[in-house]
């Protein structure tokens, strides 16, 4: 989910050899398209009817990131790196992590419990 163009994020899957993904999103390089970017939350709702999901988690680094998700009616985790330390969001996500490592430890003893 990016708000690059779709193209870039295709070009940047098969340049890093990633695995594949059950859905990769990116803007439509039109004016619609770009209208919708986030913090819209079009692509995060097209996103989650791909994977068929009623309840997701989204991960971002910034407050568009938030936003989007509480707008799409999903859960938003903020990422809190070294670049973004001192931000103050207006907009409160579910949880913050300081990277992806404690993101997944945290769902891991999610699991757990569950």
């Amino acid at each position: 989910m990016s708000n690059n163009q779709h193209a870039t994020i295709e070009f940047l899957l098969a340049f890093h050899d990633l695995p594949e993904f059950e859905t990769a999103r990116g803007r439509r390089p039109t004016l619609s398209g770009a209208a919708a970017r986030k913090p819209e939350p079009e692509y995060v709702e097209a996103a989650v009817a791909d994977l068929g999901v009623e309840d997701a988690l989204y991960v971002g680094d910034s407050e568009k990131d938030v936003v989007a998700a509480q707008r799409a009616g999903i859960d938003a985790a903020y990422l809190r790196r070294d670049h973004v330390a001192d931000v103050t969001l207006s907009a409160e996500p579910t949880f913050e992590v300081p990277d992806l490592e404690r993101l997944v430890e945290r769902a891991t003893a999610t699991e757990r419990r569950v």
